[in-house]
């Protein structure tokens, strides 16, 4: 394995961005791991990881997600429906058959 980079930093948050510029075929990188040492003890919550991430604003895929859970239940209703009409149906005409055949 070869180490491709290193950096001892101090404690807070940090972004790690790699231009790749040239990669000559057949070779190829990929990141097996990042290894790193963390400054907490416990995986507590922490307040201010939570505001850095949380903006309060719905982000798209928020929406996409309400979205497709409604046309979702849409269609499970619509079959739950189709079903029970099917079955009714199915139902009625056993049930008229039978009544024909019985003597009075």
């Amino acid at each position: 394995m070869v180490e491709l980079f290193h950096a001892d930093v101090q404690p807070g948050l940090h972004t790690l961005s790699i231009n790749i510029t040239s990669i000559q075929s057949p070779r190829a990188l990929g990141i097996d791991f990042i290894a790193y040492n963390a400054s907490f003890n416990n995986i507590s919550p922490d307040p201010t990881v939570a505001a850095a991430t949380n903006s309060g604003a719905p982000h798209k895929s928020d929406v996409g997600a309400k979205v497709g859970a409604v046309f979702g239940a849409l269609a499970g209703v619509g079959v739950l429906v189709g079903l029970s009409i099917l079955l009714w149906r199915k139902y009625a005409v056993r049930r008229n058959r039978s009544q024909k055949f019985q003597l009075p």
